[in-house]
């Protein structure tokens, strides 16, 4: 029995219709010779509304084998598409021809094509079926091609209780780093998410390295139990990586799918476990061009005792490396059989830093020059590091390094660790000649010239602004006063009268008289407008 006979059997153990496209016309022999029972072949030339009525009607459960040698047509001229859609085509590539020998289906090929070698061995094809799952895709199979290549133990349970079963057991997991951005810190971390709401899981063993003692830009404290809180703003990091934020290397197989933090100037490492160890023997051994020869060697006793799989052998100019022996005995004097790999690749892995470049901000209308840890406050322009701004603030400008604006503020402007307050953000100069004047939060400087009537000036309301926010990696709450200067420029007899608001005092008065050419600086505190000068 030939090999796509063989292929043929299997596609009908599940599908009742197969076509085979013979484009080239040179595959009539071999359809000729197949014969399998049960199953009825047909010529397709011209005849396709027959073999519709024949395999819908005449005979609805049989089986049929429908050989076209010629061009497939397209879509809108392929008379039988409805039924080529339900059923299955058949593809004689040997690419295609070991997918159906292993119950793969076609869109798989290219998987095959890369990894040729692998799949020309017959062994490692029936081995890996024995690992195949129903729903394998391309990276599945990748992993279980590792399987068969190492020779990973594959655990067929059978017994009353389970028939059949396929148990592979991963001992082992990864623990992804997240970040903390309220703490500025990175830790390991594995939690569930379902429909927004996340929970903690129970994971596999884990396996992480220290990587010392690290610093915050934000404090935060150790509670303690019969003895004072400490408060620092330092941690002891363990994670995947010996470091969070620069790391020279990685206990993970390869590189993360996705990372939960984005720190500015991040880094991450592709010295990971497969790099490092594996690399060049999957590339060696899956290469389309790889060889495996066999070499019949005279070894002895001591040759074994000091053999090692990591040597290379130098034969007829090129590198092998031995994958596996075979048929050794110290007893007898014969030759043994060894295995080799010839190494296409050999260069030693070296290392490279990959820069994170993600920008997250979501805030409207926000501009970052750099990235910043989190900014995602509304009309806001953050240019820096470190930076944390949160949605339920607005009008934001910062320009420096480790800052975190405080929640629910409408308005706030840092330079470069200097917070500019809201209460002292502008100056109006005015011209007063007469009447009343109320004071609005912009004032700084009033000019008066009372040259018509009185004036009475009325001292601004919301004089105080209290904030909290994070500079440099400390906590600070300040409390900042209004000031303000009110100058009379005229030497008329009118009298100015400063009036401050409800209850509040000028330096203990309920008013106070500007008197000509006098300059008047205020700056309020606590209920009490202070002259300062």
């Amino acid at each position: 029995m030939n090999k796509i006979t063989e292929a043929l059997i299997k596609r009908f153990e599940s599908h009742r219709v197969i076509f085979w496209y013979d484009e080239k016309d040179e595959m009539g022999e071999q359809y000729t010779e197949v014969n399998i029972t049960g199953v009825e072949k047909i010529n397709v030339q011209g005849n396709e509304f027959q073999i519709k009525h024949t395999i819908n009607k005449v005979t609805p459960e049989g089986k049929f084998l429908l050989y076209f040698n010629d061009i497939k047509p397209s879509p809108e001229d392929n008379w039988l598409l409805d039924m080529e859609l339900a059923h299955h085509v058949f593809h004689t590539d040997q690419e295609a021809i070991w997918l159906q020998e292993m119950g793969l289906e076609y869109h798989l090929k290219e998987l095959v094509t890369e990894h040729y070698q692998f799949f020309n061995d017959k062994k490692r094809r029936a081995k890996l079926v024995e690992y195949l799952g129903e729903g394998d895709e391309s990276q599945d199979i990748r992993y279980k091609m590792l399987a068969v290549t190492f020779g990973t133990e594959n655990i067929n349970v059978e017994n009353e209780f389970s028939v059949a079963e396929k148990v592979n057991e991963v001992v082992f997991s990864p623990t992804p780093n997240v970040a903390n951005y309220s703490l500025g810190i990175i830790v390991p971390k594995i939690l569930k998410q379902e429909n927004g709401v996340k929970s903690s899981v129970v994971p596999n063993i884990r396996i992480l390295t220290t990587g010392g003692v690290k610093t915050s830009p934000n404090n935060y404290t150790y509670k303690s139990f019969g003895a004072s809180d400490l408060v620092t703003n330092q941690y002891l990091y363990v994670g995947h990586t010996n470091d969070p934020l620069n790391p020279t290397y990685d206990l993970n197989f390869g590189l993360p799918k996705e990372v939960f933090y984005t720190f500015i100037g991040t880094f991450f490492t592709d010295n990971n476990l497969y790099n490092r160890y594996h690399k060049n023997y999957i590339l060696n051994i899956s290469d389309r061009d790889a060889k495996f020869i066999t070499k019949y060697l005279w070894v002895n006793s001591l040759d074994i005792n000091k053999f090692s799989f990591r040597n290379r052998l130098f034969i007829d100019g090129s590198y092998y490396s031995v994958n596996r022996i075979e048929n050794y005995t110290p007893l007898d004097e014969t030759s043994t059989k060894y295995e080799l790999i010839k190494l296409l690749y050999t260069d030693a892995f070296v290392p490279t830093s990959i820069a994170f470049v993600d920008n997250p901000t979501t805030g409207e209308s926000t501009v970052t020059s750099r990235i910043s840890n989190n900014v995602n406050s509304e009309n806001t322009t953050a240019i820096g590091d470190y930076i944390i701004s949160p949605s339920t603030a607005r009008n934001v400008l910062v320009v420096g390094d480790y800052t975190q604006v405080p929640e629910n503020v409408d308005g706030f402007v840092q330079l470069n660790g200097v917070y500019i307050p809201k209460v002292a953000n502008g100056t109006a100069i005015n011209e007063i000649g007469s009447g009343t004047y109320y004071c609005n939060e912009a004032d700084g400087t009033i000019l008066i010239k009372p040259t018509i009537s009185n004036v009475d000036i009325y001292l601004p309301l919301n004089n105080l602004e209290t904030v909290t926010y994070t500079i440099d990696g400390v906590l600070t709450t300040i409390t900042y006063g209004k000031k303000i200067t009110l100058k009379r420029i005229d030497s008329t007899a009118n009298i100015v009268t400063i009036y401050p608001d409800g209850s509040d005092t000028i330096d203990g008065f309920s008013s106070y008289t500007l008197s000509t050419t006098d300059t008047l600086n205020l700056q309020y505190n606590l209920g009490n407008w202070i002259i300062l000068w």
